[in-house]
């Protein structure tokens, strides 16, 4: 997962998932575990 990709997508944990190829689920876990979601919604 790269942080970067994150934050060229404005934080838009759809638009991340699709560029990685991963499921929002499994992009939120890491995000979660990496310190990277601000919010819970």
């Amino acid at each position: 997962m790269s942080k970067l990709t994150f934050l060229r997508n404005d934080r838009n944990v759809s638009a991340t998932a699709r560029n990685l190829g991963i499921a929002r689920a499994t992009l939120y876990r890491k995000l979660r575990n990496y310190g990277l979601l601000t919010g819970e919604g």
